[in-house]
């Protein structure tokens, strides 16, 4: 929920108020798009720990999960940018590929895993 509520809304966001770029690797991505969706991503976590009643402490966790997301999407683009490749694929366009969906996961996953294996 926090990484595709981050994705989405960083892209949105990015794209209605975005000014000044985030990195040279992604120069689309806006440092106020990436604001936006991290907002956005722990509010969206919040109203699902409110209407689960769920500790409310999942809406820090969806603040780092959104940031190491956005690392995952900025190291899929250096990857890309690498090997000269515009999209991964043509499945999604205009969304950078299909790895454009998973590839916040690939710094989050592992991270969240570990953090349940060490806290549960």
């Amino acid at each position: 929920l926090s990484v595709w509520s981050m994705d989405v809304f960083a892209l949105y966001g990015g794209k209605l108020f975005g000014r000044r770029a985030l990195s040279s690797v992604s120069p689309n991505k806006t440092v106020e798009g990436s604001l936006i969706g991290l907002l956005m991503a722990m509010l969206i976590v919040g109203i699902y720990c409110y209407l689960n009643q769920l500790p409310y402490f999942y809406i820090a966790l969806a603040g780092l999960v959104g940031l190491l997301g956005q690392w995952g999407d900025l190291y899929e683009s250096l990857i890309k940018r690498t090997y000269n490749v515009k999209d991964s694929s043509n499945i999604l366009p205009g969304h950078g590929g299909i790895l454009d969906r998973g590839d916040s996961c690939l710094f989050v996953a592992p991270i969240m895993y570990a953090i349940i294996v060490v806290f549960t």
